[in-house]
């Protein structure tokens, strides 16, 4: 997996948390935050977090 591919994850799981968080959008993100974790880039997430709660 590319890091642009996995900025774009982390990205698009960034906003997804934010917009929504019923049940369906959580089934969505389900793959994302396992393939977070399956490639150790959870430090990234939280730098990512950290990033758009400053702006």
């Amino acid at each position: 997996m590319s890091v642009d591919n996995e900025q774009q994850q982390l990205q698009s799981l960034v906003l997804s948390a934010e917009l929504n968080s019923e049940n369906e959008n959580l089934e969505q993100l389900g793959p994302i935050i396992k393939s977070i974790y399956d490639t150790d880039r959870q430090e990234a997430f939280l730098e990512q977090l950290a990033y758009i709660n400053n702006s």
